[in-house]
């Protein structure tokens, strides 16, 4: 399950306070914050929520419960692709001996039974849709405290979403996420 999930999980303020009577400008503002991200003391590290997600009881609780609603929908469609090529392949049977208003009549029922499947489709999609987000959400609710836990614990001030592209590479040693992934469970039995 792909999830799309937050670029910056926690920055810390890096800002200099001004010199006294001196009015802090966008520029100088630009400038502390270069100046900060250049001291070796920043504490940088990066998480894989998809990977926290994959490893976490609480992730394979989510997908479990996202596969059984899936299995489910998927079934019903089953049975309603079912229904409908019953019908046409009765209809096919029969249509030779049919008048021309009862072949009429019934190729305009089986257009019908094929529009209420494809609705079907539709809003069976849409409800999977809608529950994979409630499921993302609930878990980053679990994950956002984690990320922060972890991210005191170990003095960092800043912590990257390593799914989306922003960390190009990263020493092993800067990923949190298996940390994480122990935060969560704790958390879970808390």
């Amino acid at each position: 399950m792909r999830m799309v999930l937050f670029t910056v999980l926690t920055v810390s303020t890096l800002a200099v306070p001004p010199v006294s009577g001196q009015e802090v400008g966008a520029g100088a503002r630009a400038g502390a914050v270069g100046n900060n991200l250049g001291n070796s003391s920043t504490a940088i590290a990066y998480v894989s929520p998809e990977k926290a997600f994959a490893e976490s009881a609480a992730g394979k609780a989510a997908r479990t419960e996202f596969e059984k609603l899936q299995a489910e929908k998927s079934r019903a469609i089953d049975k309603r692709n079912e229904a409908l090529r019953a019908q046409q392949a009765a209809y096919e049977t029969s249509a030779t001996i049919m008048t021309e208003a009862a072949r009429s009549q019934r190729q305009k029922e089986l257009q019908k039974f094929q529009i209420d499947v494809e609705r079907f489709i539709e809003v069976a999609q849409a409800e999977l849709t809608g529950a994979r987000r409630e499921l993302e959400g609930a878990f980053l609710a679990k994950l956002r405290p984690a990320v922060e836990q972890v991210a005191k614990v170990k003095g960092l001030q800043l912590v990257l979403n390593a799914d989306t592209g922003a960390v190009v590479w990263g020493q092993p040693s800067l990923d949190i996420t298996p940390d994480v992934v122990k935060e969560l469970s704790a958390a879970a039995v808390k």
